[in-house]
């Protein structure tokens, strides 16, 4: 990617030029990029991805107004290398649903006071992590929520009632982020 720096010919120039090129300032640096190429034909998914990304900037606008989600996505925006703003963090926040990563089941044996470790990601934070375990007949035996370790990546939750037969139960991991997307996994045992 080419670099230009004090130029004054481009100082505070933006929009389009010759119907080819568009030209933007970001953060004091200028991005020069191709003409978009729209047909006017739209699919059922670029249907779909406009309408979420119109919900996103509406949920940046939003989320921007609150001072410290602003001071939070501004915090982020300054240590990217990308030129980022706090708005194009907010928006990409909304469209990226959280990652479960790993759930180890390896300590939980059905008995009270046993972990489940649930790894979990976002481009920005992971919010709250919950845990729910039903038997095979899907009656519920627990649901709580898990606990952020000091690494910033694990979840652990404590499990408090007892499960017996533990076979065929079901463990359901929710993990939600800022804006409010969730992902879940279900996993029999």
């Amino acid at each position: 990617m080419a670099k230009v720096e004090n130029n004054l010919f481009l100082l505070g120039i933006r929009g389009m030029i010759g119907n080819q090129m568009v030209y933007r300032n970001c953060k004091g640096k200028i991005i020069l990029s191709k003409r978009p190429q729209c047909t006017g034909y739209q699919s059922d998914a670029q249907k779909k991805q406009r309408l979420r990304f119109k919900e996103a900037t509406i949920y940046a606008k939003a989320a921007l107004t609150d001072a410290d989600t602003f001071k939070a996505y501004s915090e982020k925006a300054q240590h990217s290398e990308d030129a980022l703003t706090a708005y194009n963090v907010a928006v990409a926040d909304y469209l990226n649903l959280p990652v479960i990563k790993t759930v180890h089941l390896d300590e939980y044996s059905g008995q009270p006071g046993e972990g489940i470790v649930v790894s979990a990601t976002d481009d920005f934070e992971v919010k709250e992590v919950t845990v729910k375990i039903r038997q095979n007949d899907y009656t519920l035996v627990e649901k709580g929520i898990a606990l952020a370790d000091a690494n910033g990546l694990d979840w652990k939750y404590t499990t408090q009632s007892a499960n017996i037969p533990l076979t065929g139960s079901m463990v359901t991991i929710r993990v939600s982020d800022r804006p409010g997307n969730v992902t879940v996994k279900e996993m029999v045992i």
